[in-house]
């Protein structure tokens, strides 16, 4: 957005909201434009996850730490170096990193990063995409993860889950229909047509059933140090942000979970590895897009 595209949004605010909302919103808006250009410089204000030793790091997609905390008690927390998917994988990873790291991912955004040189890079949006849930569900990256922790077993490994991220699908919550943009759950929030508190409810159900998995995650790495992370989280109404805007730099969309654990010997876990193919085919522009929408990201 540009300067002018700011003033004209203020002033348009200024006309219909009240004088204190008007200022709040215009703002925060300015300052996350201040924040987009300035990490886009390249100076990042959050903590990358190779700042750390692990062997495995699982990331769950738009955690915020409150949420993570309010099911799991007591986590430490960084505040995270972007405030959305994409900027958050093009700035993580690069070609230094990933040539020690094998990455599975659940996200569509991961295309930015998919030419990198990777020991091993799969891509779970076609193969284990489920029309229903219009979503990738984490059993899915848990399966493949643990199947390439067995073909990779010294290389780092990298585990992108979808969940908590909409569509909120755990527990019976659909809150938004087919998830275009004008029917999505932030949309609806910020519309007065959902309450908040039936988000936080399916947004919780969601990272339970993200956690379940990561559960048999755990229990499947043998001596390992495994990084619980986030990308980042989502807003549901703080200073009249929802969802995660681009440059956004709120405690809800920054600060992330950063649980860090040692797995002990690995158990017997409820894995069935007979489908798991690492050679995943990459899918088409068309279909990558039409599943960007169905997240919420066109």
């Amino acid at each position: 957005m540009s300067f002018r595209d700011w003033a004209q949004e203020t002033l348009t605010r200024y006309r219909t909201e009240s004088a204190r909302d008007a200022t709040t919103e215009s703002v925060v808006e300015l300052l996350f434009g201040l924040t987009w250009r300035i990490e886009e410089a390249g100076f990042h204000f959050g903590r990358n996850i190779y700042e750390d030793d692990w062997d495995t790091c699982a990331i769950l997609d738009a955690c915020r730490h409150d949420l993570y905390e309010e099911v799991e008690g007591p986590t430490p927390s960084h505040r995270s170096i972007a405030g959305e998917s994409e900027s958050f994988l093009l700035r993580t990873f690069d070609e230094t990193t990933a040539r020690d790291t094998v990455y599975i991912g659940a996200n569509p955004n991961a295309r930015k990063v998919a030419d990198l040189p990777w020991k091993d890079y799969v891509e779970l949006w076609d193969a284990e995409w489920n029309d229903h849930l219009e979503t990738v569900p984490p059993e899915a990256v848990t399966r493949y993860g643990l199947a390439a922790r067995q073909q990779y077993p010294d290389a780092r490994l990298v585990l992108h889950y979808m969940q908590p991220h909409h569509p909120f699908t755990a527990g019976g919550y659909k809150l938004g229909g087919t998830w275009a943009r004008d029917d999505m759950v932030w949309h609806r929030l910020e519309q007065g047509d959902v309450s908040r508190e039936r988000v936080w409810t399916a947004y919780r159900a969601n990272l339970e059933a993200v956690l379940d998995s990561v559960a048999d995650l755990r229990a499947g790495l043998d001596e390992e140090t495994l990084l619980i992370t986030s990308d980042h989280g989502n807003a549901l109404g703080e200073y009249g942000i929802v969802g995660h805007p681009a440059g956004s730099y709120l405690d809800a969309t920054r600060k992330v979970p950063w649980e860090i654990v040692d797995t002990g010997p690995a158990t017997a876990v409820d894995v069935d590895f007979e489908d798991v193919d690492l050679r995943t085919e990459s899918i088409s522009g068309e279909t990558t897009e039409e599943r960007l929408r169905a997240l919420g990201y066109r």
